[in-house]
């Protein structure tokens, strides 16, 4: 049986990890908070953990400040791209032999503070491995979601549109542009990680759901959802979302042989079984 940690025991892809994985791996957690098994912040000196040994470590923890003030850009970076290095010395630490960084689409675009403190996370770790003969692989999933309620805090927008819809309320698209978006389901992403645990895949990979939508799309399907009359309006007044690259990247699907398998309409199917039976 494989022994893990996976960093980030509080984070929505952390607990799903744990959640799901826990039978058939020695899964041991580590974060700043919540008890975990090996306490760990990614902003503070480690300790040391040289009496625990781990196969792989699976990176999960990030600093999401939207970079809106210098502060907010400062702490991206140390927490992300610096926080790598402190990931990498865990690993030293406990002789483990493999990384998993859970990146992010937003590294691809670059195009935030966000996703650049992500992009030079990758890139120290993947250095990092290297000059140290660690095994590395980094996963770019697009926007994850899930049942989960800490699952909003991340993808505002969707949730936004479907409490909406659940209100029978009228959805307000801003903007003149109708961009895609990609969202993976977070039971994919983990099945995903089993995956590149047992065939030891290396590398750096997209992960996407098969399909991408537009927005108006993704309302309409909201809607369908709850099945009640909200209109899909749009506000032109209001500045239009940003548009950024979804790349047309499956390349990993077929080196685990698994296509991710919760369409969009699923998900947000139970999502809404979800918060019926929670009344939320």
């Amino acid at each position: 049986m494989k022994r893990l940690l996976i960093i980030g025991n509080q984070s929505v892809v952390g607990k799903a990890i744990y959640a799901q994985l826990k039978e058939k791996y020695k899964i041991d957690l580590a974060g700043r908070s919540g008890q975990p098994d090996v306490l760990f912040d990614l902003l503070e000196s480690i300790q040391s953990y040289k009496n625990k040994q781990y196969d792989a470590i699976i990176h999960c923890a990030a600093s999401f400040y939207p970079g809106d003030t210098s502060q907010e850009f400062i702490k991206n970076e140390e927490t992300n791209a610096l926080g790598a290095f402190k990931v990498g010395q865990l690993a030293i630490d406990t002789q483990c032999q493999h990384i998993i960084y859970i990146n992010s689409i937003s590294a691809h675009n670059s195009n935030d503070s966000y996703g650049l403190s992500k992009k030079h996370a990758d890139e120290n770790l993947e250095l990092f491995c290297k000059n140290n003969a660690i095994s590395y692989t980094s996963l770019m999933p697009s926007q994850i979601y899930s049942t989960s309620p800490e699952a909003e805090k991340h993808q505002k927008m969707l949730y936004h549109v479907l409490r909406t819809a659940k209100k029978g309320e009228d959805i307000i698209l801003f903007g003149e542009t109708d961009p895609l978006r990609n969202f993976l389901y977070i039971d994919d992403l983990v099945q995903i990680i089993d995956r590149i645990l047992s065939t030891e895949l290396l590398g750096r990979y997209v992960c996407l759901s098969p399909e991408s939508y537009r927005l108006s799309k993704i309302a309409e399907i909201a809607v369908n959802t709850f099945g009640k009359k909200s209109k899909i309006l749009r506000d032109i007044s209001k500045p239009s979302p940003v548009e950024y690259e979804i790349p047309n990247n499956y390349n990993i699907y077929d080196r685990l042989g698994f296509t991710p398998e919760v369409s969009l309409a699923k998900g947000l199917r139970m999502i809404k079984q979800s918060w019926d039976k929670t009344n939320d």
